[in-house]
């Protein structure tokens, strides 16, 4: 016998440190009544909570509290527990991270200490007891919540994140097209923008397209390198228009380069934050075009 739990919802909160409030409800199968002493909860998110594995393979969210008033549930009793998660932007991150553009599912793995309450009337408790909440509906003992991707959406932005835009940039693009060495130069303006660097923003991104463009056989990210960069469109009208607009783009990001014998264009927080929107959303056409067009 076992306490038993299911999550029935999410509460997230943005006041302060943002925090999502998981709750369990949960029912005492023990043949005894019982005191609660001490609740330990790890979270995961995991895309696929049924495949092989899947514990080890989700991505680690962090440890969530335990917040209850009242501790004693009765023989066949019922309750409900708050757990409190708190979420960084890096957590959030792994969250994206886990679902890849899809639904994500929660899981929790919560161990648990109690007390046998006796019938005598005493105050003292008896025998004491160590063991995992378990899923009635899972062999594994994890509890499991799903959240569809539209759900998520809707937490997220009441955590505090809806203001951030996440274009989503599919990794499974053939290595030999450079994408993997193109997002470590966005990463890099990605650092350099949380260090208040807009000249190195703009530089960085610049050189994910001059990265791409070279792996195409070109010295710079123009309309030459573009018109091959985009070979996997098929309506030359669109890639005329394209190629021309993300030369264009290019040529903004080289603001940040500071060219010698140039003069020195002043860049500042609005134009890096500009620029990396600019490059999530054009390495993500491009990527999602290399992908549709692979034979992979």
């Amino acid at each position: 016998m076992s306490l038993i739990g299911q999550i029935t919802g999410l509460r997230p909160s943005k006041s302060g440190i943002p925090k999502l409030t998981i709750q369990i409800a949960v029912e005492n199968q023990f043949d005894a009544n019982i005191a609660v002493l001490a609740v330990n909860t790890e979270v995961r998110a995991s895309a696929s909570p049924d495949s092989y594995d899947a514990w080890g393979s989700s991505q680690f969210l962090g440890y969530a509290v335990w917040e209850c008033w009242s501790t004693q549930i009765a023989k066949s009793g019922k309750t409900t527990w708050e757990l409190a998660l708190p979420l960084s932007h890096y957590q959030i991150q792994k969250i994206e991270d886990a679902r890849n553009g899809r639904d994500v599912s929660l899981m929790i793995r919560c161990s648990f200490t109690a007390a046998v309450i006796p019938d005598t009337g005493t105050t003292n408790y008896g025998a004491f007891i160590s063991s995992n909440l378990s899923d009635p509906s899972r062999s594994a003992g994890n509890c499991v919540h799903k959240i569809a991707r539209s759900d998520w959406l809707k937490l997220r932005k009441e955590l505090g994140y809806g203001e951030c835009l996440l274009i989503e940039i599919p990794l499974r693009t053939p290595a030999r097209k450079g994408m993997a060495k193109a997002l470590e130069h966005l990463d890099a303006a990605s650092d350099h923008f949380a260090e208040d660097r807009p000249d190195e923003t703009l530089a960085s991104c610049y050189k994910a397209f001059e990265y791409l463009a070279q792996k195409a056989g070109f010295e710079n990210p123009d309309q030459n390198a573009f018109e091959k960069l985009l070979v996997a469109v098929e309506d030359d009208s669109k890639k005329q228009k394209l190629k021309i607009l993300m030369r264009d783009v290019c040529q903004f990001f080289n603001l940040g380069r500071h060219e010698p014998g140039k003069e020195k264009v002043v860049v500042d927080r609005r134009d890096a934050e500009y620029a990396l929107f600019l490059s999530r959303a054009t390495l993500a056409y491009l990527a999602k075009h290399w992908l549709e067009s692979s034979p992979c």
